[in-house]
């Protein structure tokens, strides 16, 4: 089945647009006003269709032009084949064709020796300027009640600071890292940050960062990009009205990255600075080891097309996808996908077979990317996604649903696996490096809440670790008395910390920066 990118993919000569979309450019005569014969014809499709429920509420003049170039962009023919088709792709998975992906390297089952040169090669590369780092940031802070961008939204941590700033500043300490091991002035290391946003989020992303100056990263070396929009419908596969002659619309998932970046010639331009390799993470794990050496180190070692970087799952039924074969290919198979018996199948050691959970932390080679995007772009399958989508009643009226009741078609960003020919898995520890925050504060899992308590543990660790001993705070201290903040701009992963705290003892709370 072909992807749907309405906006983004249609207009890049790279890439042949699929079959059933049109140019949005040409379809609205290269810009021009419609002509009212235009407007006319697309009245008797809708209705020709069952889809000229969209005409009511009238829509207004000034926005015919738009409207019209929306319904252009979709190819309404073939919209019920595609939505059957998405619908029978989200199906159970046969069982049979699944196996487990057995070549999963575990982290701390390698000896010191190992993890040294990984780390050491992954340095070197980043020393070079052969990694990049992909933002995905597209995504609002609904479920966190806020429409701010996620990466924007205050977490609750004694510093203060976002998850954008975590991310940028785990950044900046891996360039002075590389500098270091390489013996080299840091402003000489290039590692350029890409982040993805949204419709909804790009202008406050870029106003944010420019406010705070980077936090510290060059600015030559971020860009900011756009992934596209699909339309909302409802479960029969009916457009959905956002306000009188506007589709509701929604961001098409973190696999737009591919189209985005393409369209906006990121990917181009990454390889003509010698970029070899793109360290892809989400905005919303603050335990991200951003850009983290040792991983590129060991996707560089394995030659590897992509890699992903997994936890072991809490239990055989947690709802998170693993890393499989399936049909003999690497796929990152959803929990719904997995039957009972598979999903608490174990090996002889007791471990599962299917306990590889992918945190949306991989590796693409660049030479692998653009050869996707080249060949196989068009091919990615849509998911659906049942949501609640604001909408309108057929007299204008706002309806702010409280269930679902429509469908979001998205593109995910793993459906590029099975054409690597090389697919390499990282397995590493859970409370170490992935601290979701995807739910609202109060929540008994995935919220800013458990994210702080993951990190304030992983930071009791490295203080222990360096030789530091830890008072509990005083009777009658307020606030959060266990938090033991460390900035990313002192340590990135416990090193240093030794000859600043061994031998103290600290007072919690802690903010050490």
């Amino acid at each position: 089945m072909q992807a749907l990118d309405l906006f983004r993919v249609l207009t890049c000569n790279a890439v042949p647009p699929p079959r059933w979309l049109r140019s949005l450019a040409e379809l609205t005569n290269n810009g021009r006003s419609a002509a009212p014969s235009e407007w006319e014809q697309m009245v008797a499709t809708l209705r020709k269709l069952g889809q000229d429920h969209v005409l009511s509420p009238e829509c207004p003049l000034d926005r015919r032009e738009a409207f019209l170039g929306q319904l252009r962009s979709i190819d309404l023919e073939r919209l019920p084949q595609l939505l059957a088709a998405s619908l029978s792709s989200s199906q159970s998975a046969d069982a049979q064709r699944l196996e487990p992906f057995h070549d999963v390297a575990t982290l701390d089952e390698m000896d010191t020796s190992e993890v040294r040169s990984l780390r050491g090669r992954g340095l070197d590369m980043i020393a070079r300027g052969e990694v990049a780092a992909l933002l995905l940031a597209g995504g609002q802070g609904t479920r966190l009640g806020t429409t701010l961008p996620k990466g924007m939204y205050d977490i609750g941590l004694p510093s203060g600071k976002t998850l954008f700033q975590y991310h940028a500043e785990r950044l900046r300490k891996v360039k002075q890292l590389a500098a270091a091991h390489a013996g080299i002035p840091e402003a000489q290391v290039r590692l350029p940050l890409v982040v993805m946003t949204s419709d909804a989020t790009r202008d406050e992303t870029e106003a944010y960062w420019k406010e705070h100056r980077y936090f510290g990263l060059a600015p030559a070396q971020l860009t900011f990009f756009e992934q596209g929009m699909n339309p909302c419908l409802t479960k029969e596969g009916k457009l959905m009205l956002a306000a009188p002659g506007e589709l509701a619309m929604a961001p098409n998932g973190n696999g737009g990255c591919y189209a985005g970046m393409m369209q906006a010639g990121i990917l181009d331009q990454l390889a003509r600075d010698g970029v070899r390799g793109i360290f892809q993470f989400g905005v919303d794990n603050l335990l991200c080891h951003v850009a983290d050496p040792t991983f590129v180190g060991f996707c560089a070692m394995r030659e590897a097309d992509c890699a992903s970087k997994t936890v072991p799952k809490l239990h055989a039924h947690e709802p998170v996808g693993v890393v499989a074969m399936a049909d003999g290919a690497p796929k990152v198979v959803e929990y719904s996908e997995i039957s009972r018996e598979l999903a608490e199948a174990c090996n002889k050691d007791g471990r599962l077979l299917y306990g590889s959970a992918h945190i949306c932390v991989n590796y693409f080679a660049l030479s692998f990317l653009r050869r996707f995007i080249a060949n196989d772009l068009s091919t990615m399958p849509l998911h659906i996604a049942s949501k609640k989508i604001p909408t309108i009643t057929p007299e204008g009226t706002p309806v702010a649903p409280t269930a679902n009741n429509g469908i979001k078609l998205e593109l995910f960003i793993f459906d590029n696996f099975p054409k690597a020919q090389r697919m390499q898995v990282l397995q590493v520890k859970r409370a170490d490096e992935f601290a979701p925050i995807k739910n609202a504060p109060g929540a008994a899992s995935d919220s800013p809440d458990t994210a702080r308590e993951l990190l304030y543990a992983l930071n009791r660790r490295m203080l222990l670790q360096a030789g530091a001993q830890l008072r509990d705070a005083p009777a009658g201290t307020t606030g959060d008395v266990a938090a033991i903040e460390i900035s990313p701009l002192l340590s990135y992963q416990g090193e240093g910390l030794r000859k600043r705290v061994n031998g103290q003892t600290l007072q919690l709370p802690l903010l050490l920066e």
